[in-house]
């Protein structure tokens, strides 16, 4: 693994595994980082070139402008086309999902496929959401509430056991994961707590700019039908965050992407069942099964 930072208007933070081969970029999720690919990454790199990055204002990235959707976009754009020579494999997690997805309807020459794993989808899809994380997002999407929240309440929260927190929200008991990802997970909270004083803005503009490309269903749904490369949907089915029921209306509209719901699993299946991950994603890559 090596670790470096590119300049793309900003320091973005990267991780490369691997040399040869096609290359994937995994892309995480809201309030995430690179980190949340550790387990999985190495596995994949076999005969492959595998690049995992910290978006706009999360990880170690720097924020020159904001943390929104649209910056996020055009940052993966460029990244890709800097970084690898044609399209690549993109792997999205939450809003790593809902970026990838977006970018390949809006530029499907950069990807050649796709893996959707728990992507954020819709909630207007799903009968019934978890009263909590609707509360949450709720206070999030509240101008002035959202920061009070933030700084008043959840900075308050000792970093080890803030993540300890999120990871059983994501439905991984923090004693099932690799201690050194763990760890790792726990370095870099306490490192932004004293080092990113961006980090609340960034959480809650791309907080704010993905529940605003959520919300109007008639833009999500041409975004949809616009992706053309190959798509596998993976979904945990004890999602508490992205309703299962969401992932199943997505399949069903578009038979032609291969949808697996996985049992027992939460938010963050790379995280939660790192090896099976591997071996699924490996083999779609391979033979696009």
């Amino acid at each position: 693994m090596e670790q470096h930072t590119l300049d793309l208007d900003g320091a973005v933070n990267v991780e490369r595994y691997g040399s040869d081969g096609p290359t994937v970029v995994l892309v995480h999720g809201l309030g995430g980082a690179l980190l949340n690919w550790r387990a999985v990454a190495p596995g994949l790199a076999q005969g492959r070139r595998v690049l995992a990055l910290d978006l706009r204002g999360h990880g170690r990235s720097a924020m020159p402008r904001d943390a929104s959707i649209p910056e996020n976009l055009s940052l993966l754009a460029r990244f890709i086309e800097r970084e690898a020579k044609g399209s690549v494999t993109l792997v999205g997690n939450s809003m790593g999902g809902y970026l990838s997805m977006q970018l390949a309807a809006q530029r499907p020459e950069l990807v050649e496929s796709l893996v959707l794993v728990n992507p954020a989808l819709p909630w207007t899809y799903a009968r019934k959401v978890d009263p909590v994380v609707a509360t949450v997002f709720g206070i999030y999407a509240v101008p002035g509430v959202g920061e009070f929240y933030l700084q008043r309440v959840l900075s308050r929260v000792e970093p080890g056991r803030a993540v300890g927190q999120m990871m059983k929200l994501c439905g991984v008991p923090p004693g099932d994961m690799d201690p050194a990802v763990l760890g790792a997970h726990v370095d870099l909270a306490r490192e932004r707590a004293t080092s990113a004083p961006h980090r609340h803005r960034a959480f809650l503009t791309a907080a704010r700019s993905l529940m605003r490309g959520l919300a109007v269903r008639g833009l999500f749904e041409n975004a949809l039908h616009r992706v053309r490369a190959p798509t596998l949907l993976l979904h945990g089915d004890r999602d508490r965050l992205v309703p299962v029921a969401s992932a199943r209306a997505v399949a069903a509209r578009r038979k032609d992407w291969v949808y697996d719901e996985w049992r027992d699993t939460g938010h963050t299946p790379m995280l939660q069942s790192p090896d099976a991950f591997v071996r699924r994603v490996d083999r779609w890559c391979t033979g696009r099964a």
